[in-house]
């Protein structure tokens, strides 16, 4: 042992050994790529911020910049459609009460009475009286993902309607951004606020702080204080511990202006191509002179289609060709767009109609993820508007008169019996799908409530609109073909009549076997 050792011992420290030396080197030069520093990477600038950091330096140029695209980026506009389209659809998310008779007598009933006061209530919801609840369902949507957040002021004891309640959106722009009044942790004193969100100690949301109007506007001016327990916020959540929400289209934006860009300059180029210009170019160098007089500026000469002016001897007209359209736009644009697609969450045949390259299996796959995203929407939409609303509707409801509580029941025993059943989608080849939901409920894999709420209907109108009807087609002694077989008429069984469902029996008629005939290649034999 060297001096040198023997020293370092002495207060406690060792050499470290060349092997150590090693693996620790070798350790450095195998950790994550993505977090390495290098001449390939050096323009890669991070800061690690909180999320409501990133937000607040960042969400008035993302909000602002999300609203242009959507009122002037086709891209932008079809996705916005294609999402109301989607997830809302033309009908909204339809109210379901799920009590039986079991529950209590006459369930049924009171069942249909409460739905159809929902919908009495849904034909003008808002305080503006200008929107029904599909319409204003899909004006969230919209906010939820052009400004990254949605905030309905619910009014009880709004004068207007017979429930006295009604809904008020509130601009994102009016909860104001700039209002902060944070604390360190375990510290006395009155709540955080963080960008116009009051919280508490566990940051639970206690009041927004916002503006009566538009901050651009004069009434913009005068903040004031509105409880959490009258207004909702709703946003899609990116990080852990988020206060406010970001717009949907943020990943692609940039990629979307840029090509709209690119659209623009490639359409002026290509209206240059298509005006066709030339130069007259003397090989003597002399001037060519035409028909101008003297300080007249250049020389010029107005062509139409047929005609033909001599030119003097040594100039010569020289074409200008520009090349456009590009051969390679097809290419970047589809490049471009494919990457915006990824970026909304949503299929590029859903974004651009393009269907030049889609065939049977392609474009059912691509259905049903997208479907999927879609049901992750609608999931927000019913936790975030239908449900919250509902909570605040029904007390109302019971106050005003418009609807009574059965014996024994409450409030929130009506609000654990609702059922909602968002909108429904067709599918590529429905006579299968069919098949398939007919197979699974006689399996006992699936139920008529389940596969009817995958096509956005309520089981229990199903049932009762086809039992008016086979009861008007029997008192009409219409022959209608409303056999089921105990199966729905699934193929491959003979259906049997039933005179008791409006149907005709035969008599005294037996119809041939049928002839089973391979690929059309004659009988089989008996």
């Amino acid at each position: 042992m060297s001096w040198y050792d023997r020293a370092l011992r002495s207060v406690g420290l060792q050499r470290v050994q060349e092997p150590a030396r090693r693996q620790r080197f070798s350790a450095i030069q195998t950790a994550y790529a993505g977090a390495k520093i290098d001449r390939l990477s050096e323009d890669w600038v991070v800061a690690l911020m909180s999320p409501d950091q990133e937000i607040r330096v960042s969400l008035r140029n993302l909000r602002a910049r999300s609203r242009q695209l959507a009122m002037n980026n086709n891209h932008a506009l079809r996705f916005l459609n294609a999402a109301k389209e989607q997830v809302v659809g033309p009908g909204g998310v339809a109210l379901e009460l799920t009590f039986s008779e079991d529950d209590f007598t006459g369930a049924g009933k009171w069942n249909r009475n409460l739905e159809k006061a929902w919908e009495c209530w849904s034909k003008c919801c808002t305080a503006d009286s200008k929107l029904n609840l599909t319409a204003a369902a899909q004006l969230w949507l919209i906010s939820l993902l052009a400004d990254g957040e949605s905030f309905t002021h619910k009014i009880k004891g709004y004068p207007h309607n017979d429930f006295a309640f009604a809904l008020q959106f509130v601009d994102p722009d009016q909860v104001d951004i700039n209002w902060q009044r944070l604390r360190r942790p375990g510290d006395p004193g009155p709540n955080e606020i963080r960008m116009g969100v009051e919280v508490d100690e566990y940051r639970r949301v206690v009041a927004f702080w916002t503006y009566r109007g538009h901050p651009s506007e004069f009434s913009g001016i005068i903040r004031e204080r509105v409880p959490a327990s009258q207004m909702d916020q709703s946003f899609v959540f990116k990080r852990i511990n988020q206060t406010r929400g970001v717009p949907w289209m943020h990943a692609a934006m940039s990629t979307m202006n840029q090509l709209g860009q690119y659209d623009l300059a490639e359409v002026v180029a290509s209206r240059w191509a298509a005006c066709k210009m030339a130069f007259l170019v003397s090989k003597t160098g002399d001037e060519y002179a035409g028909g101008k007089k003297k300080n007249e500026g250049p020389t010029q000469i107005n062509v139409e289609p047929g005609m033909m002016e001599e030119l003097p001897e040594g100039i010569e007209p020289k074409v200008v060709d520009w090349q456009h359209p590009s051969h390679n736009y097809e290419s970047f644009s589809l490049a471009a767009l494919r990457g915006i697609a990824a970026g909304l969450d949503c299929s590029y045949t859903t974004l651009t109609g393009d269907l030049r390259a889609v065939n049977f299996s392609s474009i059912r796959q691509g259905i049903l993820t997208e479907r999927d995203g879609w049901s992750v929407l609608q999931g927000q939409l019913v936790s975030g508007f239908y449900q919250p609303t509902f909570e605040s509707w029904l007390p109302m409801a019971i106050l005003t008169g418009q609807i009574e509580l059965p014996p024994r029941m409450t409030v929130q025993d009506v609000l654990e019996a609702v059922l909602w059943t968002p909108r429904g989608w067709d599918w590529v080849d429905p006579y299968k799908d069919v098949q398939a939901s007919v197979s699974a409920i006689r399996s006992g894999l699936s139920t008529y409530q389940r596969e009817c709420a995958k096509r956005g209907l309520d089981w229990r109108k199903v049932f009762a609109q086809r039992a008016a009807e086979d009861a008007e087609a029997k008192k009409l002694n219409l022959a209608l073909d409303l056999t089921t077989s105990g199966a729905g008429g699934i193929q491959g069984e003979e259906s049997q009549e039933d005179p008791q469902r409006g149907a005709q029996p035969t008599t005294g008629k037996t119809l041939p076997a049928p002839t089973r005939k391979p690929n059309g290649q004659g009988a089989l034999p008996q």
